[in-house]
């Protein structure tokens, strides 16, 4: 009995292990970026091209070119892990032996850098385009599983106290938070006529 509670410890163990192992990726990087490699005094511009993206494993995949001499071509696949980002990038045209294995961080919606390694290198890399931030796509500053609906608007009680409140609650510590337009900006999605016009409809 011991020996079978013993492994099914176990087994529970490694299946939260698993579950937790990855992150939900923030950014969603399709589309065209302008991938920079530095090594030595030399700086590598690239065009990059992501036309795959997994928005729930944050696996993509894409092409690109190097932009002097576009007969030196490359596909891409990698991973998106919360802000994190790790690619490979294999040549395909001239110097086919050629590979790139790159790690680094989405710092913002417009730029991401790192460190990478190729044959005999190890270099830096950066590069800009647009991404979209998954977690808040609406752009409002609060995750999108987070927000409030349409009938509710979010009220702030402090720096990290905050709150979907329903239009038509008439508590009034609640209706002072909203006088005071402590609403987190652009939460507050439907604006109720009674508030904006600053009428008391309890």
């Amino acid at each position: 009995m011991k020996e079978k509670i013993f492994l099914g410890v176990i087994v529970v163990s490694f299946v939260m292990l698993a579950e937790t192992a990855f992150a939900a990726p923030n950014w969603d990087i399709t589309g065209t970026w302008t991938w920079n490699y530095y090594y030595g005094s030399g700086t590598y511009t690239h065009t990059m091209i992501i036309d795959t993206f997994d928005t729930t494993s944050g696996d993509f995949s894409g092409n690109g070119y190097y932009n002097p001499n576009p007969a030196y071509t490359w596909d891409i696949t990698g991973t998106v892990d919360g802000d994190n980002i790790d690619f490979y990038i294999d040549y395909t045209g001239l110097n086919p032996t050629y590979y790139v294995d790159a790690t680094g961080i989405i710092t913002s919606s417009t730029y991401m850098s790192g460190t990478a390694t190729a044959p005999g290198q190890a270099a830096r890399w950066d590069a800009t385009g647009e991404a979209t931030n998954i977690q808040d796509s609406d752009g409002d500053g609060v995750p999108v599983d987070e927000d409030c609906d349409d009938n509710n608007a979010e009220v702030k009680f402090g720096p990290e106290t905050r709150a979907c409140v329903h239009y038509n609650n008439c508590n009034p510590g609640i209706l002072k938070q909203i006088a005071r337009g402590r609403v987190a900006p652009g939460l507050l999605k439907v604006a109720p006529p009674d508030y904006a016009a600053g009428e008391d409809h309890c």
